[in-house]
């Protein structure tokens, strides 16, 4: 009941759109009559109401499992988009509520693991549809607005192996295999030997077999493990596009465990979509936009957990526009054509 007020509450703040609401026991408009956006939107059962306090992910769900629909998806996700900072004063009304539930820890291993299945899980033929052919899954790094997605995905790969000066000499641990593409390119075009961990079991058989295929076995080593119970020493760390899976409650466990498992001269990455952070004798984080729901560490020298990150970190560069530039979605497009 005070879900669906709140929803009320919300929809009436509208300015930048009219919203027409139907099914459901009756229909209702909100917005003013003269809006330049509008849509309809049908309510199958009452969870579009229920779930709108709670944002765009548990309304997508409801979406895709049939309980609203919208004569104009487009117009009602630009009105969305329009009315954010409106609507978000308004939600931070209620947020000391919903933040004290969500500091429970949820990103326990157990639940760590049902997360990963969740989403990597779901089969990996899925996943060759929209992925290059390394079954690289973090952003590319497009030097050139014509380049393709494998030739952007491996120069990312590559700028990451240089940033760690990788060499023949290193044993590297790697928190997050994906598919095994960092670990086969590192290994393949420096020499180093990698263990590389994943808790997706998906992730695992197919990274192993792609790693024996390569001919790389003897270099490359795919553990079926959670990084917190990571063992041995290694001379340098990466986690590529992990630091959203770990979960905001878990941060000081995860840069602690990283400091742990490499040596003093160590340099680490963590990369992902946001910035990058390079190595100063010890410690470099690479992280993102989260698609997890675990929040990402601050980026502050003196904010926590990186404040607490053994030997800091020396450089940030913004990566955003690399999911950007419409020479991505240029490329992207003819691969699909093809």
């Amino acid at each position: 009941m005070l879900a669906r007020l709140f929803s009320r509450a919300l929809l009436g703040r509208l300015r930048e759109g009219r919203v027409r609401l139907t099914g459901g026991g009756g229909g209702r408009e909100f917005g003013p009559p003269s809006a330049p956006l509008e849509a309809t939107v049908q309510m199958h059962d009452e969870r579009f109401l229920e779930l709108l306090p709670g944002g765009s992910l548990p309304l997508a769900d409801a979406y895709a499992e049939g309980a609203w629909d919208s004569d104009d998806l487009v117009t009602l996700v630009r009105i969305g988009a329009r009315e954010l900072p409106r609507v978000d004063r308004f939600r931070r009304l209620v947020a000391p509520l919903r933040n004290a539930f969500s500091r429970i820890p949820p990103n326990t291993r157990d639940g760590a693991r049902r997360h990963v299945a969740a989403h990597y899980d779901l089969g990996n033929d899925m996943f060759r549809t929209f992925l290059d052919e390394t079954m690289t899954y973090s952003c590319a790094y497009f030097e050139t607005p014509e380049a393709t997605l494998r030739e952007a995905q491996e120069a990312k790969l590559d700028r990451i192996c240089r940033k760690l000066e990788l060499g023949p000499d290193d044993h590297v641990v790697e928190i997050g295999s994906g598919w095994g593409s960092f670990a086969m390119h590192a290994a393949d075009r420096y020499g180093c030997r990698v263990t590389t961990t994943t808790i997706s079991r998906e992730q695992h058989e197919l990274a192993t077999q792609r790693v024996r295929e390569a001919g790389l076995d003897d270099r490359v080593s795919i553990v079926l493990e959670d990084y917190r119970d990571l063992r041995g020493r290694f001379d340098k760390l990466v986690s590529i596009e992990m630091i959203e899976a770990v979960g905001w409650q878990y941060f000081d466990t995860f840069f602690r465990r990283a400091a742990q498992a490499d040596r003093a001269d160590a340099a680490s990455g963590d990369h992902g979509r946001g910035s990058a952070l390079r190595a100063r004798e010890g410690v470099a984080v690479v992280h993102q936009a989260t698609d997890l729901p675990g929040g990402l560490p601050a980026v502050g020298r003196g904010d926590p957990p990186l404040g607490r990150a053994r030997n800091g970190y020396a450089d940030a560069r913004s990566r955003g526009h690399h999911r950007a530039l419409p020479g991505n979605a240029a490329a992207l497009a003819r691969e699909f054509r093809s």
